[in-house]
């Protein structure tokens, strides 16, 4: 958890007496702040962890994007069937999204965290769009009408 000295007020949902900031999570879990470490406890008391560590989740958000944004340029040098680029998007990011959400601590509903599931949807979804894509050839597209004046 990042620890540190809050001068001058509230913390956002946060009481702050004497140094020591707190707040009640989901499931009654307590997080504590002070100036030297970080505490979570559960509803009954039980410390959860203390003094841990977080994962900057939107530095690796950032840098996903960032690979994410150079493959859609690199796709979009060539024509492409309309759609590709865009199931791509939802094929790469929602995969980073299900792969960074593990190293959240977040409400989780049979294993996996709400963003995670929809991840999954899209992904799945992309995936079979782009597979029918593949599978099934491009059709030509229809030849303009002659534009010469009638005789």
């Amino acid at each position: 958890m990042l620890a540190f000295r809050y001068h001058g007020g509230l913390l956002s949902g946060y009481d702050c007496v004497a140094g020591v900031c707190s707040t009640t999570l989901s499931g009654g879990r307590v997080q504590t702040i002070t100036a030297s470490k970080a505490t979570l406890a559960s509803g009954s008391g039980a410390i959860l962890g203390e003094g841990v560590g977080v994962h900057q989740t939107a530095l690796y958000d950032l840098l996903l994007t960032m690979g994410l944004v150079l493959l859609l340029v690199l796709l979009n040098r060539r024509v492409r069937r309309p759609g590709v680029l865009f199931f791509t998007y939802m094929i790469w990011y929602g995969t980073g999204r299900i792969i960074t959400d593990f190293l959240r601590v977040e409400n989780r509903f049979l294993g996996l965290t709400g963003s995670q599931w929809t991840s999954a949807v899209a992904v799945a979804f992309a995936t079979i769009a782009l597979i029918r894509f593949a599978l099934r050839p491009r059709e030509p597209e229809p030849k303009p009408a002659s534009t010469s004046p009638p005789s």
